[in-house]
């Protein structure tokens, strides 16, 4: 029975969106497309939920994509975290489709985004639980070219055109990094299972570098780590605003799930120095997407700064986390690792509250310009309540979501730092933290104030109103 579960969830995913190519209706299109979507979603939810509390890792044959090959979807904890993350904000996500993506109608291209949206987020589900390396890049593959064809879905307008394009070769550079990470423990260990990689030891410590050096390429420019995060402030503005939800709130995650899954799974006892360099790189994401999204007119633009800000704050977590195991400070090293997965989990939903906030605002107002919107609380005071608790979330004010997950992220710092050696490191990474912090604070003041507060500063603004109760929903879910 568990044999046919793929095909089963496939099926799920894929027959609604070939079912909405069919369709001439376009509202009808839409519904059956990512209602179709949204209900497979939270079935698969219900689901993952259930498998994970199996005591024992699901595993599932696949057929070999290649003869010589074993494949198979693998499902422990960490996978189940992770797919229970896709299939919660792709319920969400679809519903708010509904409403949205009425503004495509016009355009037959607009009849292949429910397909598009599904196959991302199948694709997704499939990276998460691949087992070997050719199922993981075949999913990760399809990833990729799902979520180029949604960003370039208004393809008329050059700006779209040009951030598909920095997208497809950022993206395809990172898959090269993967694919070369990957060919280095295949190399060595005659193994193409993730379970092979991870038991087969490793001798050789270059080999060990060169494929964590490598393999940080690749998923950190899939995750938006700094440098490599040049494709996301053009990619996450044009994309339509639930694909920019899904792309921040789950697929740059796919990222962090990699560098996790290499990191604490496949290589054998990574040294400190992989450690100490996520921490730096994710101080450095931090303090860059802040300082960056803070001069930003364009809300969109902002908001995908701030991905690469959280992206940062969540790798600082992550490699505290490897530095802490690799010095023999356990205790600190799971509390760190705790809280970077929290901050996922968090992230993932605040962040994507404010992009459907923002297309909802783009909806009503027809511009992402913030110093063209202002006075909004008063035509769309639903929409500004939910932008106000997402920002309140991102700024990591107490009680909300995004405080509890960077306080863990604080505790395990502060715990870290009472050890000898590298106390120093983890006292400076607080401070780092706290400065990323601040700067938010200060950001979502002037983006709250600007656009929800005070006088509307066009005649857009001024008419602008609440979107569709399918809209409404999920901002408020």
């Amino acid at each position: 029975m568990l044999s046919a579960l793929p095909y089963v969830l496939a099926s799920a995913f894929l027959v609604p969106g070939i079912l909405a190519l069919l369709i001439r209706n376009p509202r009808r299109s839409r519904v059956v497309g990512f209602g179709g979507g949204a209900v497979a979603s939270f079935l698969s939810l219900v689901a993952t939920l259930a498998g994970a509390m199996r005591e024992v890792p699901m595993r599932i044959p696949l057929p070999a994509p290649v003869p010589w090959t074993a494949s198979e979807l693998f499902l422990d904890g960490l996978s189940a975290f992770f797919l229970a993350l896709v299939f919660f904000i792709g319920f969400l996500v679809s519903v708010y489709a509904v409403g949205y993506m009425k503004e495509f109608d016009a355009h037959r291209r607009g009849q292949a985004a429910p397909l598009l949206m599904n196959l991302l987020l199948l694709s997704m589900a499939f990276v998460v639980s691949a087992g070997d390396m050719l199922s993981f890049l075949l999913g990760w593959e399809a990833m990729s070219l799902a979520s180029y064809f949604l960003v370039v879905l208004d393809h008329e307008k050059k700006e779209a055109r040009q951030a598909g394009l920095i997208y497809l070769i950022a993206t395809h550079i990172g898959t090269g990094g993967i694919l070369l990470a990957f060919l280095f423990l295949v190399r060595t260990t005659g193994s193409f299972s993730f379970n092979g990689f991870a038991t087969v030891p490793i001798a050789d410590p270059s080999i060990v570098a060169a494929a964590f050096g490598f393999a940080l390429l690749g998923f950190g420019t899939k995750a938006g780590i700094f440098p490599f995060h040049i494709w996301l402030p053009y990619a996450h503005p044009e994309a339509p605003s639930p694909v920019s939800a899904v792309m921040s709130g789950v697929m740059i995650k796919m990222g962090i799930y990699g560098i996790v899954r290499f990191l604490f799974f496949l290589l054998p006892s990574p040294p400190a120095s992989f450690g100490a360099t996520l921490l730096a790189l994710g101080l450095l994401s931090g303090v860059f997407g802040v300082l960056y999204a803070i001069i930003q007119h364009d809300l969109k633009r902002l908001l995908a700064f701030h991905s690469v800000e959280n992206i940062g704050i969540i790798l600082t977590g992550i490699g505290a986390a490897s530095l802490c195991q690799a010095t023999g400070r356990p205790d600190a090293a799971r509390l760190l690792l705790v809280g970077g997965l929290f901050h996922v989990l968090n992230h993932a939903t605040f962040k994507a509250l404010l992009f459907l906030g923002a297309g909802a605002v783009l909806q009503g107002a027809h511009t992402r310009n913030i110093e063209k919107l202002g006075g909004l609380m008063r035509g769309m005071p639903l929409t500004g309540v939910a932008f106000l608790a997402g920002s309140l979330a991102i700024s990591a004010v107490p009680p909300f979501n995004g405080f509890a997950s960077e306080f863990a992220i604080y505790r395990g710092l502060w715990a870290a730092a009472g050890g000898a050696g590298t106390g120093g490191v983890f006292l400076a990474a607080m401070a780092g933290l706290a400065l990323i912090g601040g700067l938010a604070v200060v950001c979502f003041v002037k983006v709250v104030g600007t656009v929800f507060l005070g006088n509307a500063r066009s005649a857009q603004a001024s008419a602008a109103r609440d979107p569709s109760v399918a809209m409404e929903f999920p901002m408020g879910t």
